[in-house]
């Protein structure tokens, strides 16, 4: 009895492989799951971030730009050159969370690059870490006489709280030459 069921099963098996390498919507060979196709070529990407940097007499807005510049050989090797420093590949669980999601990522300094591909085009989205200061009033130091001769504030002691934030901003992508 066994050796009937190995006959039956062989068959079956052997049909389902040659199956599922023939098998595309455009007709060519099967590309296995998980396989992501980026096109080849030259890549600029622009990013802005804003952030507050502020002292103890204003409150600035800051818009930081970032730009780096993305090669895919055909060979499917991906190169990333970014203004915000050296780049390096995430780690291997980071990049086996990348693989799931259909994304490449590096890290780059303080800035990190998800990058994906979207048909024969590369998009995605970065995020920043930066140093935010916010300017925070606190009590009263001079008050005065004001309208109905009623008792105001007229001069407060302001703080600065530093903390670290993490932005994110899409990716515009245009291709080079």
């Amino acid at each position: 009895m066994n050796r009937s069921f190995s006959l039956l099963v062989i068959p079956a098996a052997a049909l389902l492989v040659g199956a599922a390498a023939c098998s595309t919507a455009a007709g060519g060979p099967a590309v296995p799951m998980g396989v992501v196709y980026w096109p080849p070529g030259r890549y600029a990407l622009e990013a802005s971030i804003q952030y507050e940097r502020s002292t103890t007499y204003e409150k600035r807005t800051i818009t930081g730009e970032l730009f780096a510049e993305l090669v895919v050989t055909p060979a499917g090797s991906m190169f990333l050159d970014s203004s915000s420093g050296p780049c390096r590949d995430p780690s291997p669980a980071e990049a086996r969370i990348d693989e799931s999601l259909g994304r490449k990522s590096f890290e780059c300094g303080d800035v990190t690059f998800h990058l994906r591909p979207r048909g024969g085009r590369i998009g995605g989205e970065i995020v920043a870490s930066v140093q935010e200061d916010t300017r925070v009033r606190g009590p009263c130091i001079r008050s005065g006489v004001g309208i109905n001769n009623r008792e105001r504030c007229v001069a407060y002691a302001w703080s600065i709280e530093t903390q670290m934030a993490e932005k994110r901003a899409r990716l515009k992508v245009s291709r080079g030459s």
